[in-house]
């Protein structure tokens, strides 16, 4: 006569193997999330960027004079957001391209909110302001030299142990570059 063998798990086997599995998780939860958070800066930098080399390409593109405008938290919207404007044919003010009533907004560059918390700045620490590409994907000249340099980080005064990154573009090239944080 054959003997049988048991061929799967006992109950407790399985309650232990569970309990397990979920105090692994228990401690591995809170650890992500401090690692995930401390990505902000570094994921707000990428996605100015993105929309910086947006605008320069859709200049380059379609020779017209593309905007990236930095635009601060609103009773609305509580973070900072950029939009991708291009120039309309006829100003409105011809004296003051920075002036928003002259240009309107592509599709592509609807807008993007960065994450709550964060802030974009210029050089001269302005929150609103903006980035002007020419047709040849030049920083324009009419383009202060204070929006050339951007700070992207945690607000002024928040107590988060992020630290900010730096932005420039170069205004002979168009290109951006990017300066690492210092540790």
């Amino acid at each position: 006569m054959r003997t049988r063998t048991a061929r799967g798990f006992t109950l407790v086997e399985l309650l232990l193997a569970i309990s397990i599995i979920v105090l692994v998780v228990g401690m591995i939860v809170p650890m992500v999330r401090a690692f995930s958070g401390s990505g902000g800066v570094d994921s707000a930098v990428n996605e100015v960027k993105g929309y910086l080399l947006m605008a320069r390409q859709e200049a380059i593109q379609y020779h017209r004079d593309i905007a990236v405008f930095f635009l601060p938290p609103t009773e609305l919207t509580q973070n900072s957001r950029m939009m991708v404007f291009e120039r309309q044919d006829r100003l409105v003010n011809a004296n003051d391209l920075a002036d928003i009533r002259n240009w309107r907004v592509i599709p592509a560059g609807y807008g993007a909110n960065l994450r709550r918390g964060l802030e974009v700045v210029n050089r001269s620490g302005d929150n609103l302001f903006c980035v002007i590409y020419n047709a040849n994907g030049y920083v324009d000249s009419a383009c202060p030299l204070a929006n050339t340099c951007i700070r992207i980080g945690p607000k002024q005064g928040s107590e988060s142990g992020e630290r900010p990154q730096a932005v420039a573009i170069s205004r002979a090239t168009g290109s951006i570059l990017q300066f690492e944080r210092r540790r």
